[in-house]
């Protein structure tokens, strides 16, 4: 069974930082994200896309495909694997990826279901390892995959574990757009949710973040119970019911995340 998601809220601030950024930067990044969400576009056509003489596109592609980070096949355009050398050193690297990744597996295998470990940077959740079990959801999750943190599982598991101050301060970046009609995008009731998910160990969604699709997630946290991951496991809401999401399924994600966190030993 496959899940797809649709009308992705922007992942990009609301804070304005115009005067701290390179204008040139942020161009080139505008053509990556353009090569990367069109079906192999050609020159013109990401000229048009991007309102932009194809001179400077152009010019921007080049400097790309020179440092491997986009290829071309012909007339047509298409991000190059560069991106993927990068991603796995920097997860490799992480004293979090040996341990979480043979976890996240069991978990896996012994539910049946879609689990993820995931991790907050820049305000954002970031799929960061995962596995399916027999009876997962196909759905869009890839390792890198940002989220906002107010309607996916894990971002609210780490949430709730932050300090206010910090939550309020990606509230005010993001803000708290709606992924479906189920999203929290209330602060006060986002932060009643939050007391919510610290008292009772586990978060909970319920097709907050995609259509049929719920889930349950349990933070890992350092001996002084600050986040560095979260454990979800998700599936199909035909196949996880509340009941079965707040039994068995949030002790699986708890245990998990629980080991997890004592071999890393994090102070």
């Amino acid at each position: 069974m496959e899940r797809h998601d649709s009308d992705v809220p922007s992942l990009e601030p609301r804070a304005s930082d115009d005067g701290r950024v390179v204008k040139s930067d942020e161009t080139l990044f505008t053509v990556i994200d353009a090569v990367q969400r069109a079906d192999r576009p050609t020159l013109t056509e990401l000229a048009a896309d991007l309102d932009l003489s194809k001179g400077a596109v152009y010019k921007h592609l080049v400097t790309l495909r020179r440092h491997g980070f986009v290829a071309k096949d012909g007339d047509s355009y298409h991000v190059g694997l560069r991106f993927l050398e990068i991603g796995l050193r920097e997860r490799r690297q992480r004293p979090l990826y040996d341990v979480a990744a043979a976890k996240i597996d069991e978990v896996a295998e012994e539910t049946g279901k879609l689990t993820w470990c995931t991790v907050e940077e820049n305000g954002l959740s970031v799929f960061f390892c995962g596995a399916e079990g027999d009876h997962a959801v196909n759905t869009d999750g890839i390792p890198g995959r940002r989220m906002h943190m107010h309607y996916q599982c894990g971002g609210k598991a780490m949430l709730a574990h932050m300090d206010r101050a910090e939550v309020e301060d990606i509230v005010d970046r993001y803000g708290l757009p709606a992924k479906t009609e189920h999203t929290i995008t209330d602060e006060d009731e986002l932060f009643a949710e939050l007391e919510r998910i610290r008292e009772q160990g586990y978060a909970l969604s319920f097709e907050e973040s995609l259509y049929g699709f719920h889930a349950v997630s349990a933070p890992v946290l350092t001996q002084s119970s600050r986040p560095v991951a979260a454990v979800i496991i998700a599936g199909a809401a035909s196949r996880m019911d509340p009941e079965t999401c707040r039994n068995e399924l949030a002790d699986a994600a708890r245990s998990a995340a629980n080991e997890i966190g004592l071999d890393l030993q994090y102070d």
